[in-house]
């Protein structure tokens, strides 16, 4: 399962703990001889673009072996909807939040604040913009191109995975890109999703995608049995800094989402996030 926004992929964090965890779910899944489909079950809005890249990286592997059958809950947008681009089916609601296929590069600009609490940012430079995503300032033209050209790769990237795994021309998935939000319903009318339906269907599509692979016992015990795969356990992280602490707590009280965007800029990534509302702060 994916429940959740991915909040980057350094081991030390809980985010990193989750990506970690689901990694070792999936390869876990992928070797054991035991397990002869997978349904992964998506509930996210997305969230870190390298969090949500290895996470497709592990189904696509997994998918060799054995079908490997999305299922979407409330919402599958954005990095939700990367990680199952690959899968040989994909099952939501009709009223299911999907598609916003596209990138959002969040930086808090944090020199206002800083300047308020009377702090001062000295910065050393190995490279002409080796600290872009660091600077508490504004970004000047040169830096906002550099920025641009990125987004516009990753964006790419992201239509090619959902082109290949839709089994589609990028051409035909560039249109119904460009960070559009779609109902289940209006996402399988325009070929994003396969089926409407829960967990049992998306175990029913698994089973039907098995069937001629197995013996007639194996068939007989497959339709008797479902196993639900715990997700593995890792010991927990460090606590962070108190000072990190305090501004996770401070953006928390202006919008639960400002947190989790500020954890993401901590690592300098680009972001896979479906947010709206998002307060401006002067």
């Amino acid at each position: 399962a994916i429940h959740g926004t991915s909040n980057g992929a350094q081991p030390s964090t809980r985010g990193g703990l989750q990506l970690a965890s689901t990694v070792a779910t999936l390869r876990a899944a992928r070797r054991d001889p035991f397990v002869a489909g997978v349904v992964l079950h998506v509930d996210s809005p997305g969230g870190s673009a390298l969090s949500s890249d290895l996470i497709h990286r592990e189904v696509e592997r997994c998918k060799e072996r054995k079908p490997v059958v999305a299922c979407f809950g409330d919402v599958a947008a954005s990095g939700g909807y990367y990680v199952a681009a690959c899968a040989d089916a994909v099952v939501a609601q009709p009223l299911t939040v999907t598609g916003s296929i596209g990138v959002v590069a969040a930086r808090l600009v944090t020199e206002p604040l800083l300047e308020k609490l009377g702090v001062k940012v000295d910065t050393i430079r190995l490279a002409p913009h080796s600290d872009l995503l660091q600077q508490p300032g504004r970004l000047d033209e040169a830096q906002a191109a550099i920025l641009d050209r990125e987004i516009d790769s990753f964006y790419k990237a992201f239509v090619g995975i959902v082109a290949r795994g839709r089994g589609r021309p990028a051409d035909e998935i560039e249109p119904l890109a460009r960070g559009r939000v779609w109902s289940g319903a209006d996402a399988k009318e325009r070929g994003l999703i396969d089926h409407f339906g829960g967990l049992d269907v998306a175990v029913d599509q698994v089973r039907e995608r098995l069937v001629g692979k197995l013996s007639d016992r194996a068939r007989a015990a497959l339709r008797a049995r479902v196993v639900r795969v715990r997700r593995l356990e890792i010991p927990p992280a460090e606590p962070r800094k108190m000072g990190e602490d305090a501004v996770v707590a401070m953006l928390a009280q202006l919008h639960p989402r400002a947190a989790d965007l500020w954890r993401l800029s901590r690592g300098g990534e680009r972001v896979f996030a479906y947010a709206v509302d998002l307060p401006e702060i002067t």
